[in-house]
């Protein structure tokens, strides 16, 4: 995800990836429908110590801009370098992760405007 001085933060297990994805073509208008839930581990070494927590995304749909969509980062430690790793991934990795989703959801819609081969 991100590199924090002297540590690295990394995804470590998607633990859940469930919902649906429809694509529908109706009288020649495009429509791509989607309900998501996903639950990503992370982990964080930093010197001789692993902070561990998880993403979650309860409900990422296209009813909601995955700008506002709800992204919850979690830590298993309470101590103050988890905290500042959490508040790490809020702001520098969740971005990215919007973004990455806004690029898969854009790319789907582009691919299925043409008619499948």
């Amino acid at each position: 995800m991100f590199d924090h001085e002297e540590s690295v933060v990394k995804t470590t297990e998607i633990k859940k990836f469930e919902g649906e994805v429809t694509y529908c073509n109706r009288k020649r208008k495009h429509m791509f429908f989607y309900e998501l839930q996903i639950h990503l581990s992370w982990e964080a070494c930093i010197q001789d110590k692993t902070i561990k927590g998880e993403i979650k995304i309860p409900n990422l749909t296209e009813d909601e801009p995955i700008a506002s969509t709800h992204m919850q980062v979690t830590t298993s430690s309470k101590d103050t370098t988890a905290n500042e790793i959490k508040k790490r991934i809020e702001s520098d990795a969740i971005p990215k992760v919007r973004t990455l989703f806004e690029q898969i959801f854009d790319d789907a819609r582009e691919r299925f405007k043409e008619p499948l081969v």
